[in-house]
């Protein structure tokens, strides 16, 4: 009795979750970092370290544009994602995200 009831409500549960939910429990940002030059090899590996930031849900490189575009939780530093993209080689010129556009190393 105790499962089916357990089953009954876990289905209603799932039920009234939101259809893409993501586990940080807001929507995701969208960051972008445009670079001064971009090798697609270098690139790869941004990606790569991009994707591992906490709170990182996807992360991509289009060569032509020189842009890697992140999406996260809303409350990811954008002087962690500078970082990332500056120490793996590329000079970051631009980042605009939900903390706020930045021409320079954002300070938090």
């Amino acid at each position: 009795m105790k499962g089916s009831l357990f089953l009954a409500l876990a289905f209603v549960a799932l039920c009234f979750t939101e259809p893409g939910g993501h586990a940080y429990g807001a929507d995701p940002a969208t960051t972008v970092v445009t670079v001064k030059s971009l090798c697609p090899n270098c690139g790869k590996k941004i990606v790569g370290r991009l994707k591992t930031l906490p709170g990182v849900s996807a992360a991509q490189m289009d060569v032509t544009q020189k842009t890697f575009t992140i999406q996260s939780n809303p409350n990811i530093s954008p002087k962690t994602v500078w970082e990332t993209v500056e120490s793996n080689g590329e000079l970051p010129i631009r980042l605009e995200g939900p903390g706020g556009t930045f021409t320079s190393k954002p300070k938090s």
